[in-house]
C-alpha cells in the first residue's frame, strides 16, 4: 500500500487505537476517535465523557516518551478485504487547539455535541506503513 492510499484509508476511517509508552508497564493502547489535520498530523482530543480521571495515563506517557503509534484498520469476515495502516510519530499534549480545527472535529464526530474537549494529543507523523489484502 502506497502512503497517499495510506493516508486515504486514515481519513475515511472512524477510529483507531493509539499506542503510548509506558516505562513500567510497556506498551499503553487505548481505542480513539481522531482527525487528520493537513499533510502529516493527527489530533485527538480527550473528551468530558466520564473517566476515572482527568490525568489520563496516555498524557503522562507522553509527557515522558513522545513517541507514539496509531493503528488504523478494518477488520471483516472476507478477509480478501483486510487491511491496517500504522502511523508513527511523535506527539504532544496541547491545551487547546485552532476553533476551526475544533469546530472540523466535532462535525466529524457529533457524538460530541455537548462535550467539552481538551487537552489534545498532537501527533506529528514521521511514519506511515501498511498492508492490505487486496
Amino acid at each position: 500500500m502506497d502512503t497517499s492510499e495510506a493516508w486515504r484509508r486514515v481519513h475515511n476511517s472512524p477510529s483507531g487505537v493509539l499506542g503510548t509508552i509506558d516505562k513500567e508497564h510497556g506498551v499503553h493502547l487505548v481505542p480513539v476517535v481522531y482527525s487528520v489535520v493537513g499533510d502529516s498530523g493527527v489530533l485527538i482530543a480527550v473528551d468530558s465523557k466520564p473517566k476515572r480521571s482527568r490525568r489520563l495515563r496516555r498524557l503522562a506517557n507522553i509527557e515522558a516518551d513522545p513517541r507514539v503509534t496509531l493503528l488504523v484498520d478494518r477488520y471483516t469476515d472476507d478477509w480478501s478485504r483486510l487491511w491496517w495502516v500504522r502511523l508513527e510519530g511523535r506527539a504532544s499534549v496541547r491545551p487547546s487547539v485552532d476553533a476551526a480545527v475544533e469546530r472540523a472535529h466535532r462535525e466529524r464526530y457529533p457524538q460530541l455535541d455537548g462535550h467539552a474537549l481538551g487537552p489534545w494529543i498532537d501527533i506529528a507523523i514521521e511514519r506511515v506503513s501498511g498492508w492490505s489484502a487486496s
